[in-house]
């Protein structure tokens, strides 16, 4: 196997790193994390997610994710509701706070993504994604 693509794992890796750092440094000065922006973005286009389906969606614990929603509603950037079907599922509910925490979350993302694709062509960027889609199908597979 060639050496390059030997090391494709660590180069991924490498660049989820950075790119995490890279913005979490961009929304600090919003007391926001990565984190938490990215569920405010799930809340803002799906409104009313369980926090049994935030965790699937984000690939994170029940636990951690009760954890982490439990700081987003006292920073106000968040409500839960209890379903009245079942009162031990929670809804919640992106609040006006929130929705400017998504949308500052969008912009960041925006920024992050203009600075680790300068000078990269607009095809080799449809490559990379196709690239990726299919090693995450194939994955996905297994």
């Amino acid at each position: 196997m060639n050496e390059k693509i030997e090391n494709l794992g660590d180069n991924i890796g490498n660049l989820y790193r950075v790119w995490q750092k890279t913005l979490s440094k961009k929304l600090a000065p919003y007391n926001l994390t990565p984190e938490q922006s990215s569920i405010l973005t799930d809340l803002f286009i799906s409104p009313g997610l369980s926090q049994n389906e935030i965790a699937i969606k984000r690939g994170k614990e029940h636990s951690t994710i009760v954890r982490l929603l439990q700081r987003m509603e006292k920073k106000g950037l968040i409500k839960r509701k209890k379903e009245t079907k079942d009162n031990r599922i929670h809804k919640i509910y992106i609040t006006e706070k929130g929705r400017e925490g998504a949308l500052i979350h969008y912009r960041c993302l925006r920024e992050v993504l203009d600075i680790a694709l300068r000078g990269v062509s607009e095809r080799t960027q449809e490559f990379i994604i196709k690239v990726y889609k299919v090693m995450i199908e194939n994955l996905s597979e297994e």
